[in-house]
């Protein structure tokens, strides 16, 4: 039955002021520690692989990161953490790439232990946008469906494109941040 339109209403301004609530009672040492523990360890990493790779003129880095740069409730740290990870890997593919080295970030969306549900399950109410009306997918083509035996948030179909950008295959993949959900694969 669906609800008036008040009511979702009143629900999403109680649900936002949770939200701002729970971002301005956020500590500096807790958005501290998320950008140390995500964005500085891909920092640190990969500013050594630059060194090793720039003398022996070839190397890839494939950085994970995350849909919630694109604006998660509730996350206001993680999601600058993660976007600060696109942000290097476009710089240091641009940096690099002068000396044969590429770079790139990969976006998945897959069930793990850590995450065993979709996105889509954990929102509270249909008021929220989707992860692809967040990152401006369209739907689907009628027709193209999963053929694989395994699920299609599996996270062993990202491996085979993380692999392919850490080879010699792809030595014109540099700078993009690929997305990965449900079997498909898209660019930022």
């Amino acid at each position: 039955e669906a609800e008036d339109t008040m009511t979702a209403l009143t629900r999403f301004k109680s649900g936002a002021m949770g939200v701002i609530e729970a971002t301005t009672a956020a500590r500096p040492e807790d958005f501290e520690a998320v950008i140390q523990n995500s964005l500085k360890s891909y920092f640190t990493t990969s500013k050594y692989a630059c060194i090793l790779f720039r003398q022996q003129r070839y190397g890839s880095i494939v950085n994970l990161t995350s849909d919630a740069g694109l604006g998660e409730i509730g996350m206001s740290n993680y999601s600058a953490a993660t976007e600060g990870i696109v942000g290097m890997t476009r710089t240091i593919a641009r940096d690099m790439g002068r000396y044969g080295v590429t770079c790139n970030a990969v976006s998945p969306v897959a069930k793990t232990r850590l995450f065993p549900g979709s996105v889509d399950s954990y929102r509270t109410s249909g008021i929220y946008p989707t992860p692809d009306d967040r990152a401006g997918l369209g739907l689907k083509e009628p027709g193209i469906g999963w053929s694989d035996d395994n699920s299609p948030e599996d996270p062993a179909n990202v491996a085979p494109l993380v692999a392919y950008l850490a080879c010699e295959g792809s030595p014109n993949a540099n700078g993009y941040v690929f997305g990965v959900r449900g079997g498909d694969i898209y660019l930022y």
